[in-house]
């Protein structure tokens, strides 16, 4: 299997078991998108995870705190999860409202399990 086929299967798994989860997409530092599913589709949605954690890491840093390893927020019509993979990439899951935020975070350090471990993966295959 190829390493964009092997990450879609790991998204999909997670999302096939928690039917809260509306999408989710992987992306590169440059925000270009590496594996998306649901909801979650495309370079914007890609742009928006590297460009958020970005942000957030910036601004963390002006308190001498460390970048982050994941953050959860919420809109009006949905909450947000971003996960920090490895030093460079991050998924960004979109899910319904009524998902607690505990499961929120189970699904974020799957993610970061699953995903990390298919690119860690990749880099083996292609080394």
């Amino acid at each position: 299997m190829q390493l964009l086929d092997l990450l879609l299967a790991a998204m999909n798994a997670v999302r096939a078991d928690c039917s809260d989860l509306r999408g989710v997409v992987l992306a590169t530092p440059e925000g270009l998108v590496l594996a998306a599913c649901g909801s979650l589709q495309g370079e914007v949605a890609a742009a928006m995870a590297s460009g958020l954690a970005g942000l957030l890491d910036h601004h963390l840093q002006l308190l001498a705190s460390p970048s982050i390893t994941d953050a959860i927020f919420w809109t009006a019509d949905a909450q947000w999860g971003l996960v920090r993979l490895d030093s460079q990439h991050v998924a960004l899951a979109q899910a319904e409202p009524r998902i607690s935020t505990g499961t929120l975070r189970l699904v974020l350090a799957r993610l970061r399990r699953d995903l990390g471990r298919e690119l860690l993966r990749g880099e083996e295959g292609a080394g």
